[in-house]
């Protein structure tokens, strides 16, 4: 039954079994899997939750709601339940969707997932994971992470409010995508090659440029939209003018290029 599956995926089976017999439970359950997911720790569940305090949290509630029997011994066969064959049979489909030709980790995450009714999906939904979600994040790189890219694109936004990379064709062409869009407040859209000769010919000014309430949200794999408020103030008259922009980040060949972005001013 286990051709396809990984080292990792074969060792939640085995901590599955594990916690089944520790329960004495008369079959895997879905609540078994997952356990087994929480003790495997290859880094899957760390992109989505805090492991070791989920783990304690769902083992507690696992605990407090599951019948006290006597625990199996191991060397007992325990099968597996209905509902924990339709979650293997799920990851198995996962796997081909995603054209793997094995079943890891995070197939079998996946494959709770889409058990909808079952008590390990519904816990994992408690904690804020859902299927779609789950889907697109594990379809971007490793390492990229909510945390990682929403520093690194405030970071990049805040470069293109600087006005030492505002002047700096290199810098520029760099960090905005060949097909950049950017439509101003006028409705006029803008080119890249339009942005750059705009930027090199903008007077020098005493004002400063500052952004703050940034968010991102997944869009696709690898592209994220980044929203902030920016603000410009004039050294010399203490005014301020605010606008609200959105920003489209495409994340390839191992850097981030920005391929939209529009700014409204707020009134």
């Amino acid at each position: 039954m286990l051709d396809n599956y990984t080292e990792k995926a074969r060792r939640v089976i085995f901590f599955a079994r594990y916690e089944c017999s520790a329960f004495g439970s008369p079959a895997i359950e879905s609540e078994h899997l997952l356990l087994g997911l929480l003790r495997e720790g290859d880094g899957l569940l760390d992109r989505f939750l805090d492991r070791i305090i989920a783990a304690a949290e769902i083992r507690a509630v696992i605990t407090q709601s599951t019948p006290l029997r006597e625990p199996t011994p191991v060397s007992i066969d325990v099968p597996l339940s209905e509902e924990c064959q339709h979650i293997l049979n799920s990851s198995a489909a996962e796997s081909a969707r995603l054209a793997h030709s094995h079943i890891d980790t995070e197939h079998l995450l996946l494959g709770i997932l889409c058990e909808e009714d079952c008590w390990a999906a519904r816990l994992l939904r408690d904690r804020g994971l859902q299927l779609d979600q789950v889907r697109t994040l594990l379809a971007t790189p490793t390492g990229l992470t909510p945390a990682t890219w929403t520093t690194r694109l405030q970071q990049l936004e805040e470069n293109l409010l600087d006005p030492a990379v505002r002047k700096d064709p290199a810098q520029l062409a760099s960090l905005l995508a060949d097909d950049l869009r950017e439509f101003g407040s006028s409705g006029r859209a803008y080119s890249k090659a339009d942005i750059i000769a705009h930027l090199q010919s903008e007077p020098s000014s005493s004002s400063t440029l500052s952004l703050s309430d940034f968010a991102t949200q997944l869009l696709a794999p690898n592209v994220v939209l980044a929203t902030y408020v920016s603000t410009r103030q004039d050294q010399a008259t203490g005014e301020t003018t605010q606008a609200l922009r959105s920003s489209i980040w495409i994340h390839r060949d191992q850097s981030w290029q920005m391929h939209f972005h529009q700014g409204t001013p707020i009134p």
